[in-house]
């Protein structure tokens, strides 16, 4: 999701904005794995499960009672 909306031609289009488009998806990238790391790490200090936990768990174990 991150990718369509930061870069794709008919969102936000950051890769042409700039002058190198490799550099610009570089930044972008580090910059979204280091915002799931630190909400993981909020999630985990809150003893809180994450989406796709939650999504996985109700589809094993269906809703909860």
């Amino acid at each position: 999701m991150a990718w369509l909306v930061l870069l794709a031609p008919f969102t936000l289009a950051l890769g042409r904005r700039f002058n190198n488009p490799t550099v610009t998806g570089l930044i972008i990238a580090v910059a979204v794995w280091l915002a799931t790391v630190l909400i993981a790490r909020l999630l985990d200090k809150r003893k809180q499960a994450g989406p796709a936990e939650i999504v996985l768990r109700r589809l094993t174990y269906g809703p909860p009672a």
